[in-house]
């Protein structure tokens, strides 16, 4: 829905970072943007680095390792959303320095696409201090002078015996207040028991080493992260305590959570992703020890969201959406999660349900979706249909749940939406089938499987042959000849409505023509060949038409368009560009299934309609001939007069 993804705030704010390196790559791995931080750490310009691959990047300044090969396959692919990879580069200038990398996998809202997020940080100068801890005594103390780390000397019962200058810079004590005090009490409460389990299992064993991450209270209240080195140095007389070397981590932390939100959180909604929400609903599996337990998985889908695009536009669409999260977080109970799938689809996670408490709350959701809302700033006329799945025995790993709360959901759909329909397992059968008239559907073009299906008009007076209504048949492998009804919807789905229509179509003109030259009683006829609103929409669809009509050698006056009654119910700028660009072409216009209600005489008049198709629901019923003798009788005087 947004217009950039990149400019999205959180990602902007993370470029304008001075602290690491920060860079986006493409779902193929092609660098899109970094920042100055990351052209300093690697000592090259941008355009050495914009548009280049990053892992062929990466070649090019390290030997990377098997283990980095397979963990940088394992990102690519999806299977780690998010790695971390320490090593050495050398630069350009002839220097060698220590890089830490974290990358996350995102994933695009704007276009669905998959793109990474990386922060690289130079880690020399830890890896220096590290280093000169283990050497000696002497470059201990050296490191201790000149750190711009705090480092301290815990005493065995844990007590601060001494601490360098920089804590007063970082965590603003005064070093002397802190002498004698508990290190306890400087570290977040949610953190002491994991502090005091390294701490303990450093002291017990001299010239052990650790490390640990913790939250240390400044002194004016703020919290800062802290990464922690411990070295037992209790042996050691000049020393005995253990050294913790403390370097402030907190902007690094927040650029962590920063990135753990992108990749499990929706930038819209502020709701849980499909990721977020597949690991939920994985852990709730999981914890399914409890006799009689479920678990329910409910997909919604927006009805007529395109509507409100094309209505409001995108900015529209994005306020809709909002709306939407809103209501269903608003309409949540204990135990219930939703989440934000991808474009208009919202997914519920219910946990110890039954199916009639996953029903109750998927209409309660539905419920609260539809609800008018006269407060907000766009008068949204919002509903959605839902598909629920819990688990079963034969439903008891996540794709098969998802996969079955999806069938469910396009089951409702095809009943009129506005639904909540619950997963049956012969939907199964419903579902394969579908999937293989789909995949059969896709080849019967390149097949020429779709053939043209003539119906004789007859003159009533004079009995003679006046023209044919053409209408598609699919001659489809293994199977008898299928009418439409059959076919267009999922044709119509899967966007090949066009070509299907437009190839029927010419094989109808070529037809034609051939009947012409055989027979001489068809030489006057025409056909009658129906278009949809999904093809009136194309833009170039009028021009494909003639083109069929040059490439056949059939004159425009032999061919009719049918338009159904109903599509000029609300007449749109595409159907006022296409009947004028057939009307100009010299072909004519005929309204198929008149009398529903939605055109008047004088639409039909204004539209320059040559010929209308009497509804069979217009029509009284068969035994009442009378009245329906009567009924014909005053429509062809009608349009008589209307010179129809």
């Amino acid at each position: 829905m947004r217009a950039s993804f990149t400019s999205d705030p959180t990602l902007n704010a993370l470029f304008a970072t001075g602290a690491v390196g920060v860079c986006l790559a493409g779902e193929d791995g092609t660098v899109i943007r970094v920042n100055q931080r990351l052209l300093d750490i690697f000592g090259i310009p941008a355009d050495r680095i914009v548009g280049s691959s990053a892992s062929k990047l990466l070649d090019s300044f390290t030997i990377v390792s098997d283990r980095h090969r397979e963990l940088l396959a394992r990102h690519s692919d999806g299977t780690s959303p998010r790695i971390v990879i320490e090593t050495t580069i050398d630069r350009p200038d002839g220097s060698s320095i220590s890089i830490a990398g974290d990358s996350v996998r995102i994933q695009n809202p704007v276009s669905g696409k998959w793109c990474y997020l990386g922060l690289v940080e130079d880690t020399s100068d830890r890896h220096s201090a590290q280093r000169m801890q283990r050497n000696s005594e002497v470059r201990i103390q050296a490191l201790v002078q000149n750190s711009s780390d705090i480092i301290g000397i815990v005493s065995e019962q844990g007590r601060l015996d001494y601490v360098t200058d920089s804590v007063e810079r970082i965590l603003g004590y005064d070093p002397a207040s802190l002498l004698g005090r508990d290190i306890l009490g400087l570290i977040a409460a949610e953190c002491q028991p994991s502090f005091q389990d390294v701490f303990e299992s450093v002291r017990e064993v001299h010239r052990q080493r650790a490390q640990a991450s913790t939250r240390f209270i400044h002194a004016n209240g703020s919290w800062r992260w802290m990464e922690l080195d411990f070295t037992n140095l209790l042996d050691v007389p000049s020393v005995g305590g253990v050294v913790v070397t403390a370097r402030d981590v907190t902007k690094r932390k927040t650029f962590e959570q920063q990135l753990e939100r992108l990749a499990y959180y929706d930038t819209l909604t502020a709701l849980p992703n499909r990721m977020h929400f597949r690991e939920r609903l994985e852990a709730a599996l999981g914890s399914l020890d409890r006799p009689g337990a479920n678990i329910a998985v409910v997909f919604l889908d927006l009805d007529r969201f395109k509507t409100i695009n094309d209505r409001f536009g995108h900015d529209g669409g994005d306020a809709a959406l909002v709306a939407v999260a809103q209501r269903i977080l608003d309409a949540l109970r204990p135990g219930e999660l939703v989440a934000r799938l991808g474009g208009d689809e919202f997914g519920l996670l219910i946990e110890n349900t039954t199916p009639a408490r996953a029903m109750h709350a998927a209409n309660r959701v539905l419920a609260a979706i539809s609800r008018k809302h006269p407060d907000q700033h766009h008068s949204f006329n919002l509903a959605a249909t839902a598909g629920v799945a819990l688990r079963t025995p034969s439903l008891n790993r996540p794709a098969e749940i998802l996969r079955a709360a999806d069938i469910a959901l396009y089951k409702g759909k095809h009943a009129g939406g506005g639904v909540a329909t619950l997963f049956q397992s012969a939907m199964y059968d419903e579902a394969l089938a579908r999937a293989e008239l789909e995949r059969d559907l896709r080849l019967a073009l390149d097949r020429q499987e779709m053939a043209p299906w003539f119906q004789p008009e007859l003159d009533l007076n004079t009995g003679d042959l006046c023209g044919f209504e053409v209408s598609m048949r699919w001659r489809r492998p293994g199977s008898h000849m299928l009418t439409p009804d059959a076919f267009l919807i999922a044709a119509a789905e899967l966007g090949i409505i066009v070509p299907l229509g437009l190839s029927v179509l010419r094989s109808a003109c070529k037809r034609l023509v051939e009947w012409s030259t055989a027979y001489h009683h068809v030489r006057a006829t025409a056909i009658a060949f129906n278009v949809s609103a999904r093809e009136i929409a194309r833009m170039d669809y009028a021009e494909r038409i003639v083109e069929i009509l040059r490439e056949t050698d059939l004159e425009p006056s032999r061919l009719r368009i049918e338009i159904e009654d109903r599509i000029f119910r609300e007449p749109s700028p595409d159907l006022a560009r296409f009947v004028a660009a057939i009307a100009r072409f010299g072909i004519d216009l005929v309204v198929d299934e008149f009398g529903g209600g939605y055109t008047s005489w004088r639409q039909l008049h204004r539209w320059q309609v040559h010929q209308v198709k009497i509804a069979r629901d217009a029509i009284a019923e068969e035994d009442d001939i009378e009245a329906n003798v009567a009924l014909l009788k005053g429509l062809t005087a009608r349009a008589s007069g209307s010179d129809i």
